[in-house]
Parts: C-alpha cells; structure tokens; sequence
C-alpha cells in the first residue's frame, strides 16, 4: 500500500461520524481500531501508542477510561496522518531499499551500548 492509499484510508477513517457522535457498541469502537492500527505500522512510535490504548478499550470500561482513551487514540491517527503529508513517501520494510535496522544502539545503556533484542530477532527469525 502506498502512503497516497493510506493517507486516504485514514481520512476516511477520521471522518467517522461516530467518532463525534459516539459508537453504538464498545464492538463499533474496536472495529473502528482495527482497521486503523494496520495503516499505523509504518511508524513505530504512532502504531504502538493506538496500540497501547487499544488494549485499554478491549478491558472493561467505563466512559471515563474510554473516552480519554478513544481521543488518544484518534490524536495518534492525526498525528500520523499529518506525518504522511508532511514527509511523503515513507520505505516499506518489504522493498529492497529499506534500511537495516542497528543491532547494537549507542544509546545510554549499559556502559553506554545496548542490544536491540527485537531487531536481533527480526534479523535471524524475521
């Protein structure tokens, strides 16, 4: 999918009466989540953030745990969304010139080295 692709499908996605008016059923609102979360993934940061308040919306709630939850989740997609428009084409991990992911971070660690677990994973069983 293209960013043009998912650019639209996010505005149609924001553009969801129900997001203003409320959703009939919490099965509405988590049906409205999945069809977002796939279009986040190409931003780690976005996609886990919607991801993290999904995950509040799928235990019970009550509207002051929902609501405050549902509107971090649609601030996520516009944040996305604004992402797209302002830096265009993004490298889909599928093409052969998307970048490798760093092994070894030189963030503060441990004596300032780090192991990115995950993108060792990635690497060898991905």
């Amino acid at each position: 999918m293209n960013t043009d692709e998912i650019i639209s499908r996010l505005e149609f996605l924001l553009d969801d009466d129900r997001l203003e008016n409320g959703f009939s059923s919490k099965n509405e609102m988590l049906s409205w989540a999945n069809k977002v979360a796939p279009l986040l993934q190409f931003h780690e940061e976005y996609y886990q953030t919607f991801q993290y308040y999904n995950q509040i919306i799928n235990r019970p709630v009550t509207k002051y745990t929902g609501e405050p939850a549902l509107r971090t989740m649609v601030s996520q997609v516009e944040m996305a969304l604004e992402w797209l428009r302002v830096n265009g084409d993004f490298e889909d991990e599928d093409s052969e010139s998307s970048y490798e992911e760093d092994i070894v971070e030189l963030k503060p660690n441990f004596f300032g080295f780090g192991i990115d677990l995950r993108a060792l994973w990635r690497k060898f069983f991905g």
